[in-house]
């Protein structure tokens, strides 16, 4: 779903300082009285109007290994996935072998 423009969210909020209720100002913008709320809530709590940008998740903990892994996927023979946990581990100078390996492998 996409985020409502500022400007359109500018609007909606003269609406209701101009004494519009909420029911009448979600029709008017085919929004949802709940859109209104979260508004007025991030208004409340951060003072912008922007659209707020989504969420990203964790970053994966191969990620600063990954060229490393793609150079060892691509020398033949290709490594089973043992030899590339235990080289990944030497690297990173870790005694935990990754399970996740397998998931990078997949990728490449």
């Amino acid at each position: 779903m996409k985020s409502i423009p500022t400007e359109m969210r500018k609007r909606i909020l003269d609406d209701l300082n101009n004494g519009m209720t909420w029911a009448v100002t979600a029709e008017k913008w085919s929004i949802s009285q709940s859109f209104i709320a979260k508004l007025k809530r991030q208004i409340r709590d951060t003072g912008s109007i922007e659209p707020i940008k989504p969420k990203t998740g964790p970053t994966p903990k191969l990620e600063p290994h990954y060229e490393f892994l793609q150079k060892i996927v691509a020398a033949p023979p290709r490594c089973h996935i043992g030899g590339t946990s235990r080289r990944l581990a030497d690297r990173s100078q870790s005694s935990n072998r990754c399970q996740c390996v397998a998931q990078i492998e997949a990728r490449l």
